[in-house]
């Protein structure tokens, strides 16, 4: 296994044991590895496929589009449920996924990309730095003062936090094809 595969493999593994314990530590760091996977200049998600050429598909639920307005926080389930209707998903490259609108908070329209990025690069999941722009600054408020969200038994967490969790659950099942072709071809 190469260097790159294995550094894939067992991000995979670390995404995993994050999202099995949703709190909020755990959603940070989950943001980490999303970014690594997903969104560097040269992610690793597409490092790992290039022997392989697996086509990765994101599927999602399909969302209604939503005008923004002062005022409006808006969140809808991107996760597909078990037995969903085939027509209510959407089958997305990773481009169009990362462009996901997931929140939108007053006037500010929140991508997957957006939530990923607030949370490795302002909230601490990589490095805890400052708001650069309204957007960000729009999105501290709402962790601030906006309503918390709990998955399983964990502790409630902040709406901006709470989104690393659906998005995980969502990458990892959509590179499992690929994590399987790599550990198949080593064992």
């Amino acid at each position: 296994m190469t260097d790159i595969e294995e550094l894939f493999i067992e991000s995979l593994k670390d995404l995993r044991a994050k999202i099995e314990d949703p709190k909020k530590y755990n959603n940070l760091k989950a943001s980490g590895v999303l970014r690594l996977l997903l969104m560097d200049d040269n992610p690793l998600l597409h490092q790992a496929n290039r022997l392989h050429r697996i086509p990765i598909n994101f599927v999602t639920r399909k969302t209604r589009t939503i005008k923004p307005f002062p005022g409006l926080l808006f969140s809808e389930g991107i996760v597909p449920v078990e037995n969903e209707n085939l027509k209510d998903l959407e089958t997305l490259k990773l481009d169009h996924f990362l462009e996901k609108v997931c929140l939108i908070y007053h006037t500010n329209v929140y991508t997957v990309k957006d939530i990923i990025k607030i949370n490795a690069h302002i909230k601490g999941g990589v490095h805890a730095g400052k708001p650069k722009d309204l957007i960000e600054k729009e999105a501290l408020n709402l962790s601030a003062y906006g309503p918390s969200v709990g998955y399983k038994e964990g502790a409630p967490m902040d709406m901006v936090v709470s989104l690393i969790y659906p998005i995980s659950k969502i990458v990892t099942k959509s590179l499992e094809t690929l994590e399987n072709k790599i550990i198949e071809k080593y064992k």
